[in-house]
């Protein structure tokens, strides 16, 4: 189910919210046990054949993480917990890469590819609950009752697309009873911030992913200026759509008393790549730093090692969001741009916001465009073109047609999110229940409402 379909908002979201309050105001424990339920048909919405699969991750899960608690064999119990966990998402999601890899290197259809479909938030549930097993393995948390677990796991909000939650900040949010008494203070906070993430995913992002796909599905014939609007266009697009979802998430749950963490804050606004990560996909890096980065060896080890384990964890996150050497690529173009970072800092020279900037900027668009690409060729192709050199007759459709309107988008869009605060920051800083913000969330409201016209994916739904 999508957040941004009449079904969730004029049927799902009120029928469960009525029933969490209603059904947790005479006991708790029940108003956990319908929120696990709604989730589970939330998710089921999708395609109700993955439900049994969901299902048989938690209780794997639960019961590997029960088995480290108890401290027998406690190695052996993470490490067949966490490569179940590999091997589920290794089948799903890059067994057809890798086979179709070896035919190419091969030169042959030595293997037989099938056809598997991607179940639904597979690796954001898959690296939630790795996270919990080496958190029990680690001694920093309890294993939860399987009520509680499930909860973790399946909360709608963050089931398909994140923020990727962990069990230390969430778990005694699920078991307090104050949680599931209304805060209605809470609840005009959350749909404020659901209105402006919905506003944001359909009128602005929706509004540049049609000439943003019709650029990058001819990546041969496109002229320097086009090629530039394709990574820019993309840039932004992204940013709204997954900025957008997780302000969408953040604000259900808080609706519901749950307080989810931060995944996005500002990140076009960093001055180096370094901060870019710290503010892009916040939930991921933290994942990647404590789970990846640091059990590696992380900077332990003198500055050699550091510089590995930085680009051997992009390129696992690369590989992360997708089975493909473009997103395997896009990982290994950050891991250097992070190794020249933070050797630039030995250096202990700045360069002022004017430059750094616009460097980062443009290099974070340039890898985008490996990201959103359909193979290494074409991103080469369109980077080529925008290292191109422009011919003047293109300048005047800058100002004209539908050239001229894309532009002047751009040029807006770029303004927003270099000089304006996100909506999360925004809600947290200035939010206040009176008629303003009342009329701020209507008006989000109705001209989301406005732009349904069709219905479209979020873009980290495919991850």
């Amino acid at each position: 189910m999508l957040f941004n379909t009449y079904e969730f908002i004029i049927v799902f979201l009120p029928i469960v919210f009525a029933g969490y309050y209603l059904i947790g105001r005479k006991s708790w424990q029940w108003g956990m046990y319908w929120i696990v339920v709604a989730s589970l048909a939330f998710y089921g919405y999708w395609d109700i054949r993955y439900v049994p699969l969901l299902m048989a991750s938690i209780l794997f899960n639960y019961f590997m993480g029960r088995k480290i608690e108890a401290g027998f064999n406690r190695k052996k119990w993470i490490v067949a917990g966490i490569c179940g966990d590999v091997a589920l998402l290794g089948y799903f999601k890059y067994t057809a890469f890798f086979l179709t890899t070896i035919n190419d290197v091969l030169g042959t259809e030595y293997f037989w590819v099938p056809e598997i479909i991607l179940p639904l938030g597979i690796s954001f549930f898959t690296f939630t609950q790795i996270a919990y097993l080496v958190d029990v393995y680690r001694d920093d948390v309890h294993s939860a009752n399987f009520a509680s677990y499930c909860e973790f796991v399946t909360i709608f909000p963050h089931l398909i697309a994140g923020p990727i939650i962990n069990n230390r900040e969430m778990i005694p949010q699920f078991i307090s009873e104050e949680t599931y008494k209304i805060n209605y203070d809470n609840v005009a906070k959350g749909m404020t911030l659901f209105f402006l993430g919905l506003f944001k995913k359909v009128a602005i992002a929706d509004s540049i992913a049609p000439w943003v796909n019709e650029y990058f599905s001819r990546p041969d014939s496109l002229l320097p200026l086009e090629a530039w609007f394709a990574a820019i266009g993309y840039t932004f697009q992204l940013y709204f759509d997954f900025s957008a979802y997780s302000e969408m998430a953040i604000g259900l749950g808080l609706m519901f008393n749950l307080r989810l963490p931060r995944n996005f804050d500002s990140p076009y606004q960093a001055t180096s790549i370094i901060d870019f990560w710290r503010r892009w996909h916040m939930t991921l890096g933290l994942w990647v730093k404590n789970y990846l980065y640091i059990p590696m060896g992380g900077n332990r080890h003198g500055f050699i090692s550091k510089m590995r384990n930085l680009i051997l964890s992009m390129l696992i996150i690369g590989l992360w969001h997708g089975a493909g050497w473009t997103y395997i690529l896009w990982g290994g173009i950050h891991g250097v741009y992070l190794a020249v970072n933070h050797s630039w800092r030995t250096l202990n020279f700045s360069l002022p916001r004017i430059i750094a900037w616009p460097i980062t900027f443009i290099a974070v668009v340039m890898a985008w465009v490996f990201f959103r690409a359909d193979s290494v060729g074409s991103a080469l192709e369109i980077i080529s073109s925008m290292v191109g050199i422009f011919d003047g007759s293109v300048v005047g459709l800058v100002f004209h047609g539908p050239t001229g309107v894309r532009v002047r988008m751009l040029v807006a869009f770029a303004v927003l999110l270099l000089f304006c605060p996100s909506a999360q920051r925004l809600v947290e800083k200035y939010y206040s229940p009176n008629k303003v913000w009342l009329a701020v969330t209507l008006l989000a409201g109705f001209v989301s409402f406005y732009f349904f016209s069709h219905i479209s994916d979020f873009l980290y739904f495919q991850f």
